[in-house]
């Protein structure tokens, strides 16, 4: 089978948003790698500077400049539990933003990683926190995993596999940068 792989390489100077002009690229550190994962775990962010203190968000807001940020020293522990909504809407994906930050200084750009669980992506339900459904700019938006196909014992054992080698990218934005009219 022939694979086709390609690589774009876009200036990180092209995702700054208004008034972040200088802001420098981050340097958290994650203790686990963004991917999929069977079950809950303990995530520590580490700052590689010790003048800078954390600033993340687990909703997908971006944690410079969202009300929801968590402002932490130079290490923060999170747990990362897709049952768990608490600060977060209730999907399969957990995301975690953060960036450095100290008193004078401009916080630098966001870094995400996005774990994915599997067991929760085959129950997804209708995740609330403004996500939409039914029809958004001419889009049927389907949240939902189909209880019929993943229970139906013709493809049940084969899921997990499915959902695993389909290519993915998480693409973090607010509700309005994904369902937006613009």
């Amino acid at each position: 089978m022939n694979t086709i792989r390609f690589f774009v390489l876009i200036p990180a100077a092209l995702f700054l948003q208004a008034g972040q002009a200088n802001a420098q690229p981050g340097n958290v550190q994650f203790s686990h790698p963004a991917g999929f994962y069977s079950t809950a775990f303990t995530l520590t962010l580490t700052s590689t500077d010790p003048s800078k203190n954390i600033r993340y968000t687990i909703d997908g807001s971006n944690p410079q400049s969202s009300s929801t940020a968590k402002l932490a020293g130079i290490t923060a522990t999170v747990s990362v539990n897709p049952a768990s909504s608490t600060g977060r809407p209730k999907t399969p994906a957990f995301i975690v933003r953060a960036c450095l930050k100290s008193a004078g200084s401009e916080a630098t750009m966001p870094e995400t990683r996005t774990y994915i669980f599997i067991n929760q992506v085959k129950v997804q339900k209708d995740p609330g926190g403004g996500w939409p459904s039914g029809w958004v700019n001419d889009q049927m938006i389907d949240l939902e995993m189909d209880d019929a196909v993943v229970n139906d014992s013709r493809y049940s054992a084969y899921v997990d596999d499915a959902l695993l080698a389909l290519p993915s990218v998480s693409v973090v934005t607010d509700l309005s940068g994904l369902f937006g009219a613009d």
